[in-house]
């Protein structure tokens, strides 16, 4: 029998004003050492309950008196004495012990908080590094002038701030978080060409932070949360009409993982050639927008973890964008995230690495992608643009082996 796990309700009043018991992890902030005032009243509001009853998503607003010098302090928006964060709670369902996706869920929220003590404040870290600023996010991210928004490498990845992180696996783990609707209103889930563009952009910037770098402990070796060695399950539901889909799981897996050649990660997580930390979870309902459009920010960093971008690239595509937009504009946004992320690799010195990554290359890997990301589908259930998943799936199968082909060279450095 399976039965929700029962905890007292968080202490608010304890947790914010002295950091969470498993380890806090602000943005960086100046004043992050410093305890806020003494809290007021906080008041609860449900936003949200996580995926198959794990946990819950509320809204704190938290008043407190003004800072010295009239600020609220970081990272909640809205002025005066008040603050508006989000938790996340989670405490999953008990007596599944042995079950596969039970065990997946929990090592993805112990992996959302490493992401949160070790990656987000290095990202704000470089952002700050850039001259760029959360607070005005619309300001920095795109100069007025710019008509190219591929161009400009000052459109961030944002991510929340974190200021409570409670970690005690496998039973509990608790997130208090700057709440992203303040900087970030708009959020929506059919992407026309310029919201696709937008969130590629994000995708860019955090996949030129982390580009062919050593990535932090704890993390997905394989980063997404449809990787193969985690949905074996799913493979065997692959049926029929889907054969030849199902026997290029492992050579594409592969190629996706940097080959047998030189390309591959080996056991160090991340370094390889074109392997970058990506998202695992990029789609609409995880990205926000600044009202004028012209910035992004995402949470849910539970598949974060090794791979090539491309895997963010593709998802984000089939998941989030309209269908009629993707089948029209596949080449405009594949070309659109190459000249972002190239710019933004060249921003932060890894020119050499944006002359390696072509356009040919980007292409070779979102075909791979694409038919990974299916290989999940096709055992779970087709969504989002799926009938052009399934025709460009079925295309790219027809010349698989000259596409594993190219991806090796790639891997190895050799002309494609």
């Amino acid at each position: 029998m399976v039965t929700a796990a029962k905890r007292p309700p968080p202490n608010w009043q304890r947790l914010l004003a002295g950091g969470g018991s498993g380890g806090g992890g602000g943005g960086g902030g100046a004043d992050g050492d410093a305890p806020p005032p003494p809290l007021l009243r906080i008041e609860e509001r449900p936003l949200a309950r996580l995926w198959a009853g794990y946990g819950s998503i509320k809204e704190l607003i938290v008043t407190q008196p003004p800072a010295p010098g009239g600020s609220g302090g970081g990272g909640g928006g809205g002025g005066g004495g008040v603050r508006r964060l989000v938790a996340k709670s989670v405490d999953p369902p008990r007596g599944k012990a042995g079950d596969a996706g039970h065990q997946r869920k929990l090592r993805s929220y112990a992996v959302e908080a490493e992401f949160y003590r070790e990656c987000a404040p290095r990202l704000a870290a470089l952002a700050a590094s850039l001259g760029l600023d959360p607070r005005r996010p619309a300001a920095s991210d795109r100069a007025a002038a710019a008509s190219d928004a591929a161009s400009d490498p000052f459109s961030w990845c944002w991510t929340p701030e974190a200021y409570v992180i409670e970690a005690e696996p496998p039973d509990h783990f608790l997130f208090v978080m700057s709440d992203l609707r303040q900087q970030f209103p708009q959020q929506p889930h059919s992407y026309d060409l310029e919201e696709a563009k937008l969130a590629l952009e994000w995708l860019a910037s955090f996949h030129a932070a982390w580009w062919e770098e050593e990535q932090p402990e704890g993390l997905w070796e394989d980063g997404c949360y449809w990787h193969l060695a985690t949905r074996q399950e799913e493979l065997q539901q692959i049926g029929g009409t889907w054969g030849e889909l199902r026997r290029a799981a492992a050579p594409v897996d592969e190629a996706l993982r940097g080959g047998s050649g030189g390309g591959g990660r080996g056991g160090g997580g991340g370094g390889g050639r074109f392997v970058t930390l990506c998202h695992g979870d990029a789609k609409s309902a995880n990205f926000m927008f600044s009202s004028d459009g012209r910035a992004a920010a995402a949470y849910d960093y539970q598949y974060c973890g090794s791979g090539y971008g491309t895997k963010d690239v593709a998802y984000l595509l089939i998941s989030s964008a309209d269908e009629d937009t993707l089948r029209e504009h596949e080449g405009a946004l594949l070309d659109h995230y190459h000249a972002a992320l190239t710019a933004r690799l060249a921003r932060l010195g890894k020119a050499e690495a944006a002359r390696a990554f072509t356009r040919r290359v980007l292409g070779v890997h979102y075909d791979l992608a694409l038919v990974d990301f299916c290989r999940f589908m096709a055992g779970w259930g087709f969504w989002g643009a799926a009938g052009y998943a399934k025709a460009r799936c079925r295309e790219v199968l027809g010349r698989l082996p000259a596409a594993l082909a190219a991806a090796a060279a790639a891997a190895e450095g050799r002309p494609l």
